[in-house]
């Protein structure tokens, strides 16, 4: 009121300059007696936080790594108000920070602890775990027994809040936002996962059992995977090359429907050269006798250890899957089934079959499997004082 008062006065003496003066005069007199005017500082509109999105894969950590890690949970901003000023001429002020809460998850298998974090490359807590922001902080290791967070259950109630039991993960409670343009600021954190030398072993750990994997791995001081373990072994190998004892065990493929046959067929062929296989026995596959392709496919397969300077381990079978592969061939419209339709084709060529691997003991190891006592005497016959074979029990029939 004294502004307005005191500029047309102003006006009226001096024109247009004393109008201003007399405004001038008016704000102070206004100040003095109902206080300054009112400001306020910067303000967000929006509290809501951006989160991760769900499908995010959490990686193992080991070693000691400095790594990001992945939101799993938090509030909004909260919004803090803080007034200043007013009264004798001076205007009164209001200041607004903003503080949030959020977990942040580090690692799908336990670490032992965190050293550094950083925020947007600054240093938010030391080495020694003193935080440079304001805020609450807790380290959960991601043990199988680990309890569920305080702040977190009583936000979302306790039977809402997963104790995130296995996962390594952080949490900030109320922590001060305001150097970070209040937003929740990019986080690194360094991770210490394992002590002293890495090996194979603790690269395997939880995911492969009764194997002897105490191979160190020297200069590697971390390493994350996010992947299977076969791939985590594909990125070392060209640094560490790697090999694998199989300790006696062998690998049969299975044989499947005949319009499977192809395919199986080029994983073997596949597999059989990979020169990491090439000192490894044990490899082998299983044939069908009902199969009308039998005796040709182990020609195939005979051509082919010749190749690749190997024997194959060949399970030879009568066949499971008659019943389908009718079916299949009739609606189909076939003009031929590609099994026998007569159980006594399909004896014959199970011996016709015994007889071709018997002529190639450097090509197949025979491994015959039936609980025919004719078929089993015909093999017999068959393999006279050969002893390089055998026979294999079916179950389940």
């Amino acid at each position: 009121m004294a502004t307005v008062i005191f500029a047309a006065l102003g006006t009226l003496i001096g024109g247009p300059l004393g109008g201003a003066i007399g405004a001038l005069v008016g704000r102070q007199v206004d100040g003095a007696i109902i206080g300054g005017p009112r400001q306020e500082g910067p303000r967000l509109k929006e509290l809501g936080v951006t989160t991760s999105s769900y499908g995010t894969p959490i990686p193992r950590h080991y070693g000691r790594m400095r790594v990001p890690g992945t939101i799993v949970w938090a509030t909004d901003l909260v919004e803090h108000r803080k007034r200043s000023g007013g009264g004798k001429g001076r205007p009164r002020v209001t200041t607004y920070s903003y503080t949030t809460s959020f977990a942040v998850a580090l690692s799908s298998r336990p670490i032992q602890g965190l050293g550094r974090i950083w925020a947007d490359g600054n240093l938010l807590r030391g080495a020694a775990g003193d935080l440079k922001a304001g805020g609450t902080f807790r380290l959960h290791l991601g043990h199988r027994d680990q309890p569920r967070d305080p702040f977190i259950a009583a936000a979302e109630g306790a039977g809402q809040c997963p104790a995130f039991r296995g996962l390594a993960y952080a949490v900030f409670e109320d922590l001060e936002l305001g150097d970070f343009g209040n937003r929740i600021p990019a986080l690194t954190f360094e991770v210490f996962a394992d002590d002293g030398t890495l090996d194979l072993a603790t690269l395997a750990d939880g995911l492969v059992d009764d194997a002897d994997l105490a191979v160190p791995l020297p200069g590697l001081a971390g390493f994350s995977a996010e992947s299977a373990l076969a791939d985590t072994l594909a990125l070392l190998d060209p640094v560490w090359p790697m090999d694998c004892d199989a300790g006696g065990a062998a690998l049969t493929v299975d044989a499947e429907e005949a319009d499977r046959l192809d395919l199986s067929l080029d994983v073997i062929a596949a597999a059989s050269g990979d020169p990491s296989l090439k000192d490894w026995d044990g490899f082998g596959l299983a044939v069908q006798a009902y199969q009308k392709r039998a005796a040709p496919l182990l020609e195939w397969l005979g051509v082919l250890a010749r190749e690749r300077r190997r024997r194959f381990n060949v399970r030879l079978v009568k066949g499971a899957y008659w019943d389908t592969e009718i079916k299949r061939s009739q609606e189909g419209g076939f003009e031929d089934y590609p099994v026998f339709t007569r159980k006594a084709s399909t004896d014959a060529s199970f011996l016709a079959c015994a007889r071709l691997m018997a002529r190639d003991d450097k090509a197949f190891y025979p491994q015959f499997a039936t609980h025919n006592a004719y078929s089993l005497a015909a093999v017999l016959d068959i393999m006279g004082s050969r002893r390089g074979f055998e026979f294999q029990r079916l179950y389940g029939m």
